[in-house]
C-alpha cells in the first residue's frame, strides 16, 4: 500500500516528491529519524496548479513518476545493502519519465523532449551518466537533461525488445521489461549499470 499525502506545502518546492527516509527504519539509520515508516508520496493539491495540470490524468501521471522513484530506491539501495554512492539524478528522472510513458501518460514527456531538442547544445551523455551528482543549473537545462535521460532509457528499453499490448489490454514482455528490471535491481550505478544491463560499451 502506498499512502498519498496532499499538502499545499509541497507546492512551494515541487509538484510531488517521495522521501527515501520513509522507506528506512530510523533504528537502523539514525539519519532518518523523521521517517514515516511507510511508502508515501507527498503531492501538491490539484488546486495548486492551473489549467490541465489539475486533471485526474495529470495527477496519475505525477503519481506514476514518484512511485517509480520509491521503487528504484527500494530495489537499488534497500536490497543492495553494500551499495555506496548516489545515482545521477537524470538516470532516476529518466526512469520516472519512462514509467509515465509505459503506463500511458505521455503528455509531460512530450514537453520535456521538446525542451531537449531546443537545447541540444547543452545536453551530453556525461551530464546524464556521470557518477558525479550534478547541482541544479536552471530550469531550461534541468528540463532538457530530464528529457535526454528519458530518450536514452526509452531507446535502450526498445532496443532490448520493448513490450506489447494486445487488444484486451494485456501487456507482454518482448525483452524490455526484463531489461528494465535487471537495470533497477543490480547494484551498479550510472554508466556501469547501463553497460551491464545492455551488455555493451555505450561509448562504442
Amino acid at each position: 500500500r502506498v499512502d498519498i499525502l496532499f499538502s499545499p506545502i509541497v507546492a512551494k518546492t515541487a509538484a510531488a516528491w517521495g522521501s527515501p527516509c520513509d522507506l528506512i527504519d530510523p533504528k537502523i539509520d539514525p539519519g532518518c529519524s523523521v521517517s514515516n515508516m511507510k511508502d508515501m508520496i507527498y503531492i501538491a493539491p490539484p488546486a495548486s496548479y492551473a489549467g490541465e495540470t489539475q486533471s485526474a490524468e495529470s495527477l496519475l501521471e505525477t503519481l506514476a513518476h514518484e512511485f517509480q522513484h520509491l521503487i528504484y530506491f527500494h530495489r537499488k539501495y534497500s536490497l543492495n545493502a553494500s551499495q555506496a554512492g548516489l545515482e545521477n539524478p537524470y538516470i532516476t528522472e529518466g526512469l520516472s519519465h519512462l514509467a509515465q510513458d509505459l503506463l500511458g501518460y505521455q503528455s509531460d514527456n512530450l514537453y520535456h523532449v521538446a525542451d531537449t531538442l531546443d537545447h541540444l547544445n547543452v545536453v551530453s551523455l556525461p551530464n546524464i551518466l556521470s557518477s558525479k551528482v550534478l547541482g541544479y543549473q536552471g530550469e531550461a537545462l534541468d528540463t532538457a537533461q530530464r528529457g535526454a535521460g528519458y530518450l536514452l532509457l526509452r531507446y535502450l528499453f526498445d532496443q532490448a525488445g520493448g513490450d506489447s499490448i494486445d487488444a484486451n489490454g494485456a501487456i507482454s514482455d518482448r525483452g524490455g521489461i526484463k531489461w528494465l528490471r535487471g537495470l533497477v535491481e543490480q547494484p551498479e550505478l550510472g554508466i556501469a549499470s547501463l553497460e551491464k544491463a545492455t551488455g555493451t560499451k555505450l561509448s562504442e
